[in-house]
C-alpha cells in the first residue's frame, strides 16, 4: 500500500471519529454559521485544529489521536472499524507527546509548571509527567515514579520505549532524592539518573548513574533495552566523550557552548551518529563504530532537515 493512500485512510478514519464524538457531545454548543463574505470572528483564529496529531499501534490496527470537538480536547483511540476504544479529556493538560506501548496501552506525556520555592535559583520549573493509560476503559493511568518516595514524580527526558520479553519498558531520566533527618526525602541535585520503567507493572529500575558535578549525560538505548552509548560533556570546558557499553571511549572532542551530542544509533545499531561544532561555529556530523575506530564525516555537505529513528529500536531509518 502506498504511503499516501495509507495516510488518506487514517485521515478519513479520524474524521469519522471526530464526527462521531461531536454527535455524542449533544450538550455542546455549536458555533454560529458565518457567511462566505463575512470575516471570521477573532475567536476562530485561536481555535485548536480538529485533529492535531495521530499515532498508529504496532500492528497498524489501532489509531490514537489528539482531537478537538466543540472546544473539548480529547485523546481518543479507535480500532480498525472506527469503534471507540478509549477517550480521555486532556483539555486541562499541556500534551507533549503520546505513543502506543503495545496494542493495549498509550504512553502520554504532558507538562506542568511547578513553583519551586525559596531553595532554588528559579521560581518555577516546567516538569514532564508520563502516564501509561490502559485501553480497557476501566483501569486508571499509572504515573511513572509515583510509587517511589525517593524519586521526583516527573520524567526528565525520554530515551525511548522498547519491547523486551512481551513487556514494554520506557527509559527516562529521573531525579533521586536523599533521605533527610526526619525520614523525609530532600532534593540533592538536579542531574538525572537513567531509569527503566515497566509500563505494565509501573515498577522501576536504575540503569545508569547521573553525571558528575558540572557535567551532563545523554544515553542511547539499543533494541534490547541496554545502554549502547553514553555521552558525557563538561559544561564548563566543553570537553566531551562517547563511551560504548564496555565504557571504552570511542569518540571525544571539545565544543564551544556545549554544542555537541549524539543524534542516535546508525543503521543496524552498530554505530553512533554524533555532532560537534567546528572552529567556525558550524555543526558537523560524524559516525563512529560502537566497537571503536576513527570517526568519519556523516552526510557531508547534505542539508538534513530531520533524522528518522526506529521507535522500537533506536536505529536510523532515514
Amino acid at each position: 500500500m502506498k504511503t499516501g493512500s495509507l495516510a488518506t485512510q487514517i485521515l478519513r478514519s479520524l474524521t469519522k471519529v471526530v464526527a462521531a464524538i461531536a454527535l455524542a457531545l449533544t450538550s455542546a454548543s455549536l458555533p454560529a454559521t458565518v457567511s462566505v463574505n463575512e470575516a471570521p470572528p477573532l475567536s476562530a483564529y485561536g481555535e485548536l485544529p480538529e485533529i492535531e496529531r495521530a499515532a498508529l499501534s504496532p500492528s497498524g490496527e489501532r489509531i490514537a489521536a489528539l482531537v478537538t470537538v466543540s472546544g473539548a480536547r480529547l485523546l481518543v483511540a479507535v480500532d480498525a472499524n472506527n469503534s471507540s476504544i478509549s477517550r480521555t479529556n486532556v483539555s486541562e493538560l499541556k500534551v507533549s507527546s503520546f505513543e502506543w506501548v503495545g496494542e493495549d496501552r498509550l504512553l502520554l506525556t504532558y507538562d506542568v509548571t511547578e513553583d519551586l520555592g525559596s531553595n532554588f535559583t528559579a521560581d518555577k520549573y516546567e516538569l514532564a509527567i508520563s502516564v501509561t493509560i490502559p485501553m480497557d476503559g476501566v483501569s486508571a493511568g499509572d504515573v511513572a515514579f509515583e510509587k517511589r518516595r525517593d524519586l521526583v514524580n516527573s520524567t526528565f527526558c525520554s530515551f525511548g520505549v522498547r519491547q523486551i520479553d512481551d513487556h514494554w519498558y520506557g527509559f527516562f531520566g529521573a531525579i533521586e532524592l536523599s533521605r533527610g533527618t526526619r525520614s523525609e526525602y530532600v532534593f540533592r541535585h538536579g542531574r538525572p539518573y537513567l531509569y527503566r520503567v515497566d509500563l505494565h507493572k509501573n515498577t522501576t529500575q536504575r540503569v545508569a548513574l547521573a553525571a558528575e558535578t558540572d557535567h551532563n549525560n545523554d544515553w542511547l538505548i539499543d533494541a534490547n533495552g541496554e545502554v549502547a552509548a553514553t555521552f558525557d560533556i563538561n559544561r564548563e570546558s566543553g570537553r566531551w566523550n562517547i563511551r560504548n557499553a564496555n565504557r571504552d571511549v570511542i569518540a571525544e572532542g571539545q565544543s564551544a557552548s556545549e554544542r555537541g551530542g549524539m543524534l542516535g544509533l546508525g543503521s543496524g545499531g552498530r554505530s553512533v551518529i554524533f555532532y560537534q561544532t567546528d572552529d567556525e561555529g558550524q555543526i558537523q556530523r560524524y559516525e563512529v563504530s560502537l566497537s571503536g575506530g576513527t570517526p568519519t564525516r556523516f552526510l557531508p555537505g547534505v542539508d538534513v532537515d530531520q533524522f528518522y529513528f526506529g521507535a522500537r529500536t533506536g536505529h536510523l531509518n532515514g
